[in-house]
């Protein structure tokens, strides 16, 4: 019988049996993000305890199953965190060197970024106490050591003009996080997610998918 059921279910609503309402699950930016359909954008912060949990599961998961879908964007957020510019300038850096690994899967194990965000993400969310750095230098060395690059190759890098135009690319989503908690969830540059509203790994995985199709 509960077979019969679930049948039923898929042949009248199909596999998304959600209903999403704009205004309460996404909504429309009014100023799109430019060069950015057909993607999904999370942006962060190395200090945001909530993007740590979406990163450790739900963000891979995510970009497993909307490959050939959605290609996915981090953008981190420089005006949070007491070393937030410098965190983007890194994280720029080792996307840039990702990218010219080939390596374009920024929550692949092996991508150089997510070996450094996940080191502060861990530093500031696992180690049960207050995080101290004591300069910038030993802030950049988390980071630094997590990727194997060295302190000249990142000073060398941060320059480069590919490198200038990522941390160009994430300033147009400055405004929006300015009064919404990251992290923020954005499909082809215009539908921001809300979600606060989405109650399962499968209900996210939906909507992205509804939205990308607009």
């Amino acid at each position: 019988m509960k077979k019969i059921i679930v049948l039923i279910s898929v042949l009248f609503f199909g596999s998304n049996a959600f209903g999403f309402d704009e205004g309460v699950d996404y909504m429309k930016l009014s100023m799109p993000i430019p060069n950015s359909n057909k993607t999904l954008i999370k942006a962060f912060n190395y200090e945001c305890p909530l993007c740590y949990r979406y990163e450790k599961n739900l963000t891979p998961s995510l970009v497993r199953q909307l490959d050939g879908i959605l290609t996915f964007k981090p953008l981190h957020i420089r005006l949070r965190g007491k070393y937030g510019k410098e965190a983007s300038e890194l994280f720029a850096v080792l996307i840039f060197k990702d990218m010219e690994n080939d390596i374009n899967d920024f929550t692949n194990s092996k991508s150089l970024f997510r070996k450094a965000q996940m080191a502060y993400h861990k530093i500031h969310h696992n180690v049960k106490k207050e995080v101290n750095y004591n300069n910038l230098e030993s802030f950049l060395s988390i980071g630094l050591k997590a990727s194997n690059v060295s302190r000249d190759e990142f000073k060398k890098l941060k320059n480069n003009h590919e490198v200038q135009n990522i941390l160009k690319s994430w300033e147009v989503g400055y405004e929006i996080v300015k009064f919404k908690n990251t992290p923020v969830y954005i499909v082809n540059g215009k539908y921001l997610i809300n979600t606060q509203n989405i109650k399962s790994n499968g209900e996210f995985l939906s909507l992205i998918k509804e939205l990308a199709n607009k």
